[in-house]
Formats: C-alpha cells, sequence, structure tokens
C-alpha cells in the first residue's frame, strides 16, 4: 500500500471517538519528540529518535496495516507532498526531511530483511 493509499485509507476510515482522541495523543508525543530531538541538533539515526519512530510505527500499525516498505514511503511522503511537508515545516523548518531521514534510519534499525 503506498503513502498515499494509507492517508487515503486513513480518511475513509471510521474511528470512534476513544480511537481518535488515542490517534491525536500519539500524533502529539510523536511531534513533540520529533521537535525536540531536531532542536537539539540530534541526528536521525540517534537512539532517542529511533525511539520516537519506534512508537510511530506501533501505534499506527494498530490502525492501519503499514510494512517496512509503507512506512518508508510515508517518510518520503512525509516530505514530498505539499501539505504534508507544510505541516512538519509549520512546527519547525527542516523537520520534514529530518524526519523522512529519521524514518529510513529507523527501517534500517528495524529491518526485517
Amino acid at each position: 500500500m503506498s503513502a498515499a493509499e494509507m492517508n487515503s485509507t486513513a480518511e475513509e476510515q471510521e474511528f470512534s471517538e476513544e480511537d481518535q482522541q488515542a490517534i491525536m495523543a500519539a500524533w502529539q508525543r510523536t511531534i513533540t519528540g520529533l521537535i525536540e530531538l531536531a532542536s537539539a541538533d540530534a541526528a536521525p539515526d540517534d537512539p532517542r529518535t529511533i525511539a520516537v519512530f519506534a512508537d510511530h510505527y506501533a501505534w499506527m500499525a494498530t490502525y492501519w496495516p503499514v510494512s517496512h516498505d509503507d512506512y518508508v514511503e510515508l517518510g518520503r511522503f512525509y516530505a514530498a507532498y505539499p501539505d504534508s511537508r507544510a505541516r512538519f515545516e509549520a512546527h519547525r523548518p527542516g523537520l520534514a526531511a529530518f524526519v523522512t531521514e529519521a524514518v529510513e534510519c529507523y527501517a534500517r534499525a528495524r529491518s526485517p530483511r
């Protein structure tokens, strides 16, 4: 499933109020961690960065089917698509590129291959 398809599937899926709150809390935890790490000039392959993406991957997999390759594509989607990129850049300039690189580092560290 491509990142665009995952995004479309997520938009079409109906979640309970409890699920919506859990997703928003998990997203907030992820974005806060990423902003802190990027602001501290942590490397995308820093163990703390990898830990943020381990959590991100885990909560995403709870709601959407996401393979290793899907997850890498999702990281690329975050920076490649203008709306997605703008959401990250609104938090901190350069965050979208940091996220893309960090997702790939996470995927390499956790690669099933």
